[in-house]
């Protein structure tokens, strides 16, 4: 092979996942998600809670009237990563307009891991652990995935794959409850 081809494949091989996604499945969900944006409205359910990295339960309907923004990630995902300090600042910049982010990581080592890295990259937003009965409810096929909900609790938005902070933020002030 030529070395314009190693490089072009090294190049893709390394900043790939960092743009479309960890895990398999980087498609849209079965929710009704569109191929061509990643986003979605359902009228599904909420689902249960699950429990926080301390053992606290974590309800969505006890963040009605707040936009909810789940961020499903991992300390193993590159582009997971990459969106941590974006959601730092979108959680500093628009928790006092009712928007409040939570971390659902897939860490396995997440009691240990996940403190760890929140330390050292200074992550403000609390974070549960994941089960597979949670990536079931959610339609989770890949990471990082966002879920929004607006003030009433509706699913307004769904996308696996890196997102830029601009983007989360034109999605977010969508369904800002009203001043």
């Amino acid at each position: 092979m030529d070395k314009p081809k190693n490089v072009l494949i090294i190049g893709l091989t390394l900043i790939g996942p960092a743009l479309w996604g960890c895990g398999a499945g980087e498609r849209p969900a079965d929710t009704g998600e569109t191929a061509d944006t990643g986003d979605t409205v359902t009228e599904e359910g909420l689902p249960e809670g699950f429990e926080l990295l301390s053992g606290e339960q974590f309800n969505v309907e006890d963040y009605k009237g707040k936009v909810l923004v789940l961020d499903f990630w991992a300390t193993w995902c590159p582009p997971c990563k990459m969106e941590i300090p974006d959601l730092i600042e979108v959680k500093n910049e628009y928790s006092d307009k009712g928007v409040v982010i939570v971390g659902i990581t897939h860490d396995e080592e997440a009691e240990t891991d996940v403190p760890k890295f929140a330390r050292e990259t200074g992550m403000n937003y609390v974070n549960y652990t994941n089960t597979d009965a949670i990536d079931d409810a959610y339609g989770v096929t890949g990471l990082p995935t966002k879920v929004i909900y607006d003030a009433d609790g509706n699913e307004v938005f769904r996308r696996t794959g890196y997102m830029t902070k601009e983007q989360l933020v034109t999605e977010i002030e969508k369904y800002l409850p009203p001043a």
